[in-house]
């Protein structure tokens, strides 16, 4: 992840939207958005320079949350976020649907996003974005539900919801997510 703290440099000069933070080894042009440097990125707007290193994707995976079930990862790490593939209310012991009810594969699909989210290091609170796909519209109410119980942060995500959806297994719920790291 890229620093975010101000240039450290010997010298340097940081002047409005178009300002350039000049480091021993190298130059941000803002106006450009054009890093030069080994370890320099442009910040524009924040007038600060970090490293320039793009981060190597990262896959997250937990014993604590069912193993996914086709080609994809539980999660993956990119840039300070966390991507969590969407979560079935499988309970990780049984390998079965937690519940009958789409409330209750909803409170275990939310279990689940927190273990994956652990194991990546960040938590339900970081959670800046969700989507809950439903077999039925109707359940709507019982998810929103087990969905909001889990959620126990001041700020609540950005979220779509909607139903009509051919779910794997059979499940009546499935829930994905996106936090900050």
């Amino acid at each position: 992840m890229c620093a975010e703290e101000p240039c450290k440099c010997a010298e340097h000069k940081c002047q409005g939207e178009q300002s350039a933070c000049q480091c021993e080894k190298g130059a941000c042009q803002c106006e450009q958005k054009q890093c030069q440097g080994e370890q320099n990125a442009c910040q524009c707007g924040k007038n600060k320079c970090g490293c320039g290193a793009q981060q190597p994707l990262e896959q997250v995976a937990t014993d604590q949350a069912p193993a996914a079930l086709g080609a994809y990862s539980q999660a993956v790490k990119a840039n300070g976020f966390v991507f969590v593939s969407g979560q079935l209310g499988i309970n990780p012991a049984t390998g079965e649907l937690a519940g009958a009810t789409a409330g209750e594969q909803a409170a275990q699909a939310m279990k689940n996003i927190a273990a994956v989210l652990t194991a990546a290091g960040s938590s339900m609170d970081r959670i800046v974005r969700a989507t809950i796909y439903l077999a039925d519209v109707n359940d709507f109410a019982e998810v929103d539900a087990a969905y909001s119980a889990a959620l126990t942060g001041a700020v609540k995500p950005a979220r779509v919801a909607f139903g009509g959806n051919a779910i794997p297994k059979g499940a009546l719920v499935e829930i994905d997510a996106i936090a900050a790291v």
